[in-house]
């Protein structure tokens, strides 16, 4: 029997490596998040190069190979709370729920003292969309930071992405963008803040 994790990963010539498995005589289970697709281990000219940008077109692909598609079986997570869960259905349109009745915070911070409270302990992870190291912070990229998780994480708003959050249109970030925002919020296993990058203090930068 073949088991395949992390299969939004492969793209280009090894997804339809993947795909062709079903000329095997054996069971083959393929596992993985479409939307945690950040990566990429093969790119070939344009080959197959939107298909993590529809959902429908990369479930089509699928299931014309002969697969079963099953949207039902790992919807719910082990690492978010019911709250998280919860903004992530409501603001991306992603399917997900929690495997817990837990509550958490997710609080838009504007105070300049309370950021500089959660900017300064290092127990909070700080997640940027990119250049993070630009900055002197216990920080990661969001799509960097895949299979991580922290118990509160403080997710960095560049201005496209507060503007979308602040007008509640997250929905309409950016395929990639989007992908890579829903990675950030599924790290914690608790809270989550939101910092605009704007209102972070230069002391902080590095450059």
């Amino acid at each position: 029997e073949v088991f395949i994790d992390e299969m939004q990963d492969l793209a280009s010539d090894d997804f339809k490596w993947m795909l062709s498995l079903t000329d095997l005589k054996i069971p083959v289970t393929l596992v993985g998040d479409f939307f945690q697709s950040t990566f990429a281990s093969s790119r070939r000219g344009n080959h197959l190069g939107n298909l993590y940008n529809d959902f429908s077109t990369y479930e089509r692909k699928i299931k014309e190979a002969g697969y079963y598609f099953d949207k039902i079986t790992l919807v719910k997570s082990r690492r978010c709370t019911s709250t998280v869960c919860n903004f992530i259905e409501n603001n991306l349109r992603i399917n997900i729920e929690s495997a817990t009745d837990t509550s958490s915070e997710m609080v838009n911070i504007t105070d300049l003292e309370e950021i500089k409270q959660i900017l300064e302990n290092d127990k909070i992870k700080k997640l940027f969309y990119r250049n993070s190291n630009r900055y002197n912070l216990n920080g990661e990229n969001w799509g960097n930071s895949k299979g991580m998780t922290f118990e509160t994480v403080c997710i960095i708003l560049n201005d496209t992405t507060f503007n979308k959050y602040y007008k509640n249109e997250l929905e309409g970030l950016a395929p990639q963008t989007l992908r890579k925002f829903y990675v950030a919020c599924t790290r914690s296993s608790g809270d989550i803040y939101f910092i605009r990058e704007k209102d972070i203090p230069n002391y902080f930068k590095k450059y």
